[in-house]
């Protein structure tokens, strides 16, 4: 794999594919946690990869001086969904095939080897449509599925998952992807409107439960029918959507304000963007963003994809074009971590790349012969 010059301004794209993250849920009503102790690492091993190869979730170790990933152990799994790590850096959930319940693993912070959590699989009320998601300050996950937002709540010390009380959540709508601000206090998600519209949703996570309520306006806003990536910006100052419809030649990028307080949206105004846009991952600083696009060349009726690094404007939250890495395969997906590393699997291949202080990425280590899919970072605390 090797990365290209820019590609020519001029080219117009047309979106191939426009993908959505998936999400997850938790239980019961219960006093406030308690605090917790986070798990100790190995002296020289400061985080894993973890991703699914084939028929196994395979641990990846990761050099942190230069990034430079080796095969760990694999453990024979039929999910073929999102890898999401709970908040300690404790446990590992993953969606089981065909994506109708929830597998619990316990990670082994010598090794990496996973072990399966006693009741696991987790079965999944409705049929999921989205991404699994965690909370990053609780014990709390939240799937979006055709019958609501299923929540549920990790036990600290079993791993095991429970159904919190009143899930799904806002069962009148089917969700499609879910986001957790990084405060834990409020969740994000896209859903189909009673008028046939996707809207855009905005919920309070009540911190001792888990539980769902909603913020209204009921939906925030709704917009033309199209597919839909939301993430939230490390400062928790905006929520980034990106969304486009089949046959445009531009996807629409919004940066919409979130008050800290009440997790209320704010007013916005939408920024065009490279269509084909199929994620969006800011670095862990919240000064840069890279996005995945896949898109036709008009003149040669071919396929391409890149990758398009951006830097996040503080105020606004618009993107500022940086560069664009052209790809080789069709089939990608990006990583980030917080050493600063950026984590490209494309084409049987796992390549890691060090991000500049301009937000540019230059190869950081020999790659790694795998094909590995939904690749998710578990870093120790």
């Amino acid at each position: 794999m090797q990365l290209h010059p820019p590609r020519s301004t001029d080219l117009v794209t047309i979106v191939l594919s426009l993908s959505f993250l998936i999400v997850a849920g938790g239980c019961g009503s219960k006093a406030p946690k308690a605090s917790v102790t986070a798990p100790s690492s190995p002296p020289l091993q400061s985080e894993f990869l973890y991703g699914v190869v084939g028929t196994e979730i395979t641990a990846f170790t990761v050099n942190p001086t230069n990034g430079q990933v080796s095969i760990g152990p694999a453990t024979p799994s039929s999910a073929e969904g999102n890898v999401v790590p709970d908040f300690t850096g404790k446990f590992l959930l993953v969606f089981s095939q065909p994506e109708t319940a929830i597998l619990g693993y316990t990670i082994d912070w010598s090794t990496g080897a996973l072990t399966s959590v006693g009741g696991s699989p987790f079965p999944i009320v409705g049929t999921v449509t989205g991404n699994l998601v965690m909370s990053p300050t609780a014990e709390f996950a939240y799937v979006p599925t055709l019958a609501g937002l299923d929540a549920y709540e990790l036990d600290r010390s079993s791993g095991t998952l429970t159904a919190i009380d009143g899930s799904p959540f806002s069962q009148s709508y089917t969700f499609y992807s879910a986001v957790v601000h990084p405060s834990g206090r409020f969740l994000y998600a896209d859903g189909l409107f009673s008028d046939g519209q996707i809207g855009l949703f905005q919920f309070s996570i009540d911190a001792a439960t888990g539980a769902l309520t909603p913020i209204p306006p009921i939906p925030f806003y709704e917009y033309g029918l199209g597919t839909l990536v939301l993430t939230v910006d490390p400062s928790g100052k905006f929520l980034f959507q990106l969304s486009s419809n089949m046959g445009s030649f531009i996807s629409e990028f919004d940066p919409i304000p979130i008050d800290g307080t009440t997790g209320s949206l704010g007013p916005f105004l939408p920024q065009e963007v490279d269509a084909g846009g199929f994620c969006l991952v800011p670095d862990v600083t919240g000064r840069f963003a890279y996005q995945c696009n896949s898109y036709m060349i008009p003149e040669f009726y071919e396929p391409a994809n890149s990758l398009d690094a951006y830097d996040i404007e503080p105020n606004s939250g618009f993107l500022n074009y940086i560069n664009s890495y052209q790809l080789d395969s069709t089939d990608f997906g990006i990583v980030l971590d917080p050493l600063g590393f950026l984590y490209l699997a494309q084409g049987g291949t796992l390549t890691t790349y060090k991000i500049g202080p301009a937000g540019d990425i230059t190869p950081s280590a020999n790659p790694l012969n795998a094909s590995v899919g939904n690749l998710t970072v578990v870093t120790s605390h």
